[in-house]
């Protein structure tokens, strides 16, 4: 198998205060879904990353499970859409999830706090029978966590489809845009298809052209595309 240097993308640059998250709901409001790519980091080939990298990415994955809100706020702390960390809806002009997905979400988040990963799975997948109705924002939303849990349990078909249907989400944000194309690529890789891996990382250096940033996370695509064509 191909090896693979994971990187996790961080949707929270630092650790803030309830005030300043609130401020910031506008940039923050799809939740990061307990940080599925640190879990592809940390489960797909741990053993062939450098070990100061394999317990950086080992401490990340635990701990955005053991960060994860029993209420109104995402895996990092932050609000989640349009709700203070009471689960209270905020008077907001940006998307909120209905009553219903937010819930559900919500006790997903708290399964999976107790490390019950394939009751959290049924929780999404009883919401999932009703995507088709639901906005883009909470199609979105409910993939993010949908694609941790599926990673989280080593379904990596499963998590493929999904992370392909997140790419088809109406106005999806370019920060999560980018973040499936990543995971797809790496998935991809992971179970040795290779020609649709190299298309996924060249997609994602496409797509990223011109964002600031990213520039730890284009070295290593660049990395893995060199080693999978063998230039």
């Amino acid at each position: 198998m191909v090896a693979l240097l994971l990187f996790a993308v961080s949707y929270q640059q630092s650790q803030q205060s309830q005030e300043s998250q609130e401020s910031q709901e506008s940039e923050d409001s799809v939740p990061n879904a307990a940080t599925a790519d640190s879990v592809i980091e940390s489960r797909v080939v741990p053993s062939q990353r450098p070990a100061g990298e394999q317990q950086a990415g080992s401490e990340s994955a635990s701990g955005s499970s053991s960060n994860l809100p029993g209420s109104g706020v995402d895996a990092s702390g932050a609000p989640v859409a349009g709700r203070n960390s009471t689960g209270q809806r905020l008077d907001s002009s940006e998307p909120v999830l209905s009553d219903r997905v937010f819930y559900v979400i919500q006790e997903a988040q708290q399964r999976q706090l107790e490390d019950q990963w394939e009751e959290s799975l049924a929780e999404l997948n009883a919401l999932y029978s009703d995507f088709d109705s639901m906005t883009p924002f909470e199609q979105a939303t409910l993939l993010n966590f949908y694609t941790n849990v599926l990673v989280r349990l080593e379904m990596w078909q499963e998590s493929i489809s999904a992370f392909s249907l997140l790419l088809t989400v109406e106005d999806l944000r370019p920060d999560i845009n980018s973040r499936a194309l990543m995971a797809l690529g790496q998935l991809h890789a992971s179970v040795d298809e290779v020609s649709t891996a190299i298309a996924y990382y060249q997609e994602w250096l496409e797509f990223t052209r011109g964002m600031t940033g990213l520039e730890a996370q284009t070295a290593i695509v660049e990395q893995q595309l060199q080693s999978l064509t063998g230039r």
